[in-house]
């Protein structure tokens, strides 16, 4: 009996990683995903509100591990899922930061 309970418990632990880990790639996934559209966006505010507003994103699913939609934080800038406990801004969250916004320089006048 005090076997199965640990084996059951390093199953979880073991899911658990995995877990972490898929959604670490697909964070980077889709971080990379949203710089590529930010080279070819016109405009200085580069970093999308909404994932979902990007043409390479439409009718994916983006729902990390745990059954809730990736985000971005247009603040940090960065792209993350709220990691286990779902719960945004604690330790657990998994994140991939965006490059900051530079703003595109104009065309100097000769």
């Amino acid at each position: 009996m005090l076997l199965t309970g640990m084996i059951a418990l390093e199953y979880g632990t073991v899911k658990e990683r995995r877990q972490q880990a898929v959604a670490a790639e697909e964070v980077h996934r889709i971080r990379d995903t949203v710089e590529a559209a930010r080279l070819i966006a016109p405009g200085d505010d580069r970093v999308p509100s909404e994932l979902g507003s990007l043409a390479a994103l439409r009718g994916q699913e983006l729902l990390d591990p745990w059954g809730r939609p990736y985000a971005v934080d247009v603040t940090g800038p960065f792209i993350f899922s709220a990691g286990p406990d779902g719960v945004a801004g604690t330790a657990d969250d998994i994140t991939a930061a965006l490059s900051p916004v530079r703003p595109r320089l104009k065309p100097s006048p000769r």
